[in-house]
């Protein structure tokens, strides 16, 4: 993997072995400058180790942003890049001789150009002579454009060039219109910053402060106009392009359960999306959002990629459970909430699926009753249900204790994995119905509460156990 590392004071030592080879600076031989230790035979240029904290101090005064060029796979530097911000914000690349065509120039290239973009810079230049004509070609083959014509002078004779620029927009186009595999997409990520764009069209980057009262998700087309995207944003964008290259692909979100009258808008967000690609009877989990774990992996089946993801995550969470569910489409400005309503659609369970959970809690049936609307499933009331909502004696809890890593929400309030919540009771106070293998809630005892309640969903629940109960 190729990378840009600032190098420390201590590294300088690779500039003064570049610029001290003949062979790497020729390039730069038989200008007519003055600046200390220039070669004008050789183009070399003398960096002596008492140099190393000047020129480091400058470059930061001056806003000079200095970088090594990196490949991970053979732990070697191949080369330095430059840009300055300045009012004219000029670049420079240098590729160390015997690893010249090698493709470092333009990997190089496109991740100093993603570097200064997204710093802020709209525009970036540089002076090419034409005698030069493979760097010419690189720097157009990303998307730069001349100018104008230059004249220099070299060893002494005029020497024509071009001043060359490049638009952050036109860049960008010139990625999208390059992407042939999945790693081409990859590169193009780092484009997209992470952070998320509010209700009033405002950019925060790299903060989720605010994000449950303002977020709002993106179309594809205001994805690349902003630069910016969430979990979502980001794996909808890299389906998008993987969609493009005809490449089978599917989206999932891994969180923290919160059900649909979930509304602390002050909460710590619990979610993740990410995407899984499929090629040569291969799974590939491509990952940019998370800066921890950005790249490409490769599983040998779908389920070793959602556990092993998921199981990251859990990690993450403290042990929390956490339900993977694969989503479909991202519909242009949702809240989060609504965002997260829509995965809870995708996730509800039908009578058999609640009953087969009731069997995995194993708890007895005098400890237990089954509340809200997966009571109305298990009565054959209401079609589906987005979890389990149970009320448990104090017996009941313990036993599930022994079983889950259960994690208090409220006062006798409690999650015991993805799919079921419970509440703990005296059951000799309360009202059920015995349903056979479990109880439910009595009709009564809930629609004493559905007509409390403000919940639009309630008021459908309201008029079927109204009619049930007038039967």
């Amino acid at each position: 993997m190729i990378k840009l590392i600032k190098p420390s004071i201590e590294d300088y030592w690779y500039q003064e072995k570049l610029e001290s080879d003949p062979k790497t600076m020729s390039y730069n031989a038989g200008w007519d400058v003055s600046y200390y230790g220039y070669h004008y035979d050789t183009g070399c240029i003398d960096f002596p180790k008492e140099r190393w904290k000047e020129t480091l101090e400058r470059r930061e005064k001056d806003n000079i942003y200095f970088f090594y060029i990196y490949d991970s796979d053979i732990d070697s530097y191949v080369g330095y890049c430059h840009y300055n911000n300045r009012d004219r914000c000029d670049i420079g690349i240098l590729i160390e001789y015997k690893y010249k065509g090698k493709g470092y120039g333009k990997k190089g290239l496109i991740l100093l150009c993603k570097e200064a973009f997204n710093n802020g810079i709209d525009k970036l230049y540089d002076s090419i002579e034409y005698s030069r004509e493979n760097a010419i070609k690189l720097f157009k083959s990303i998307g730069f454009k001349e100018e104008k014509e230059e004249i220099y002078k070299r060893f002494g004779k005029e020497e024509k060039g071009a001043l060359l620029s490049l638009e952050k927009e036109d860049f960008i186009n010139n990625q999208l219109d390059n992407i042939k595999t999945p790693e081409d997409i990859l590169s193009f990520m780092d484009n997209i910053r992470y952070g998320y764009v509010d209700s009033n069209k405002e950019i925060h980057y790299n903060t989720l402060k605010g994000f449950r009262k303002e977020y709002k998700t993106l179309s594809i087309k205001d994805i690349l106009k902003y630069k910016v995207g969430t979990c979502i944003e980001q794996v909808y964008l890299m389906k998008y392009l993987l969609d493009k290259l005809n490449i089978k692909n599917k989206m999932y979100c891994t969180r923290i359960y919160e059900p649909d009258s979930f509304n602390d808008l002050d909460a710590e967000e619990h979610m993740h999306c990410f995407i899984l690609y499929y090629m040569n009877n291969k799974v590939y989990h491509i990952e940019h959002p998370n800066p921890d774990k950005i790249g490409i992996y490769e599983y040998d089946s779908e389920e070793e990629a959602l556990k092993r993801i998921n199981d990251y995550y859990v990690n993450m969470s403290k042990g929390v459970s956490r339900p993977v569910t694969e989503f479909f489409e991202v519909k242009e400005g949702l809240s989060f909430k609504e965002f997260n309503n829509y995965i809870n659609s995708l996730d509800r369970m039908n009578k058999e699926e609640l009953e087969s959970l009731i069997k995995e809690l194993d708890i007895p049936k005098e400890e237990f009753y089954v509340l809200s609307s997966g009571n109305l499933v298990l009565r054959g009331l209401f079609k589906d249900a987005g979890d389990l909502d149970i009320c448990v004696s104090e017996k009941g809890l313990e036993l599930l204790k022994k079983k889950f890593n259960l994690r208090k929400k409220g006062n006798d309030f409690y999650q015991v994995n993805d799919k079921v919540e419970c509440i703990v009771k005296d059951l000799s106070k309360r009202k059920y119905d015995d349903l056979g293998d479990y109880n439910g809630q009595s009709l009564e005892e809930y629609y004493d509460y559905l007509k409390t309640s403000k919940r639009e969903k309630d008021k459908i629940r309201l008029e079927i156990v109204e009619k049930e109960l007038n039967k």
